[in-house]
């Protein structure tokens, strides 16, 4: 399934589950310094975005791809 969104910020896989407060430190940073915080997350579903060199269009839809593919399987097993 590929999914062409018209924009990638309110994308699926451009959101993520922060902490309180995370939110507002990361607010509009540029990615090389959320990845800082993202890499020293307790949660998988951020350090995987750490692991990213740059966050792209196509980082962003390849992660949207890979939690419906998770969603389906958790939800429609």
């Amino acid at each position: 399934m590929v999914i062409q969104p018209l924009t990638v910020k309110h994308a699926l896989g451009n959101l993520t589950v922060l902490g309180p407060g995370e939110n507002d430190k990361l607010a509009n940073k540029p990615f090389l310094e959320k990845r800082k915080l993202l890499s020293a997350s307790s949660m998988r579903l951020n350090t995987d975005i750490a692991k990213e060199t740059d966050w792209t269009k196509t980082a962003v839809e390849d992660r949207t791809e890979r939690l419906v593919k998770m969603a389906l399987k958790v939800f429609m097993p």
